[in-house]
């Protein structure tokens, strides 16, 4: 039995890394430890035991995650925008080591819906976790309290064109309308909290001012 555990800490908590776990092309390698001298020269070089070289392969993966796992087996799988996307709805939405398939999965899930609307609705499942729920509404709204799963938020955004929301002076979104306001609450707005009202688009993710 080992007498040690490699654990990651991911998102949701402390997650054992297991040599087993980890793909077999990924383990495919030789690892070599050199001595040297005062001035940096090998001296020695010894390669380590299959065993220990498994063991230094799930080492760094836990420092670095599936990010390692990415960059050596899938480099061309996520274009450079949506790269730390994948990276973050991997780790956030599947098992510490993800399986091909569940890897693959992600891919699609971004030619499907857009990477930008699978990172959405991933902080809409995690936002629900540790608080009321996602939008910042009034207790009238329908989305008031309301908690999405994974699944539910990416159902829910695929359905619409965008979000409607408040701004304040420094661009931060503030308060949620999530449907079109009407006059009265855009007034409101801007006249009581000085906000500006915007809709995100998501055909191409920018903010319009609504007047």
């Amino acid at each position: 039995m080992d007498s040690y555990t490699i654990a990651r800490g991911m998102p949701y908590g402390w997650a054992t890394v297991k040599e087993s776990g980890l793909p077999a092309q990924f383990l495919q390698k030789r690892v070599y430890i050199e001595s040297l001298d005062k001035n940096g020269k090998v001296i020695d070089k010894i390669e380590v035991s299959h065993n220990e070289k498994n063991t230094i392969m799930a080492a760094l993966y836990a420092i670095h995650g599936v990010r390692l796992l990415i960059n050596e087996m899938y480099p061309k799988l996520f274009t450079e925008l949506e790269y730390e996307t994948a990276i973050k709805v991997l780790e956030e939405q599947y098992r510490v080591v993800p399986t091909e398939s569940e890897i693959m999965e992600v891919r699609s899930l971004f030619d499907k819906y857009n990477y930008k609307r699978v990172a959405l609705a991933s902080e809409m499942e995690k936002s629900g976790q540790y608080s009321y729920g996602y939008f910042a509404v009034t207790p009238k709204s329908p989305y008031f309290g309301k908690k999405f799963s994974f699944k539910e938020a990416l159902d829910f955004l695929s359905e619409r064109e965008g979000l409607y929301y408040a701004v304040n002076n420094d661009g931060n979104r503030c308060y949620d309308f999530v449907d079109k306001p009407n006059k009265s609450q855009i007034n409101y707005q801007k006249k009581k909290n000085g906000n500006e009202v915007v809709f995100l688009n998501f055909e191409d993710w920018t903010e319009y001012k609504i007047s």
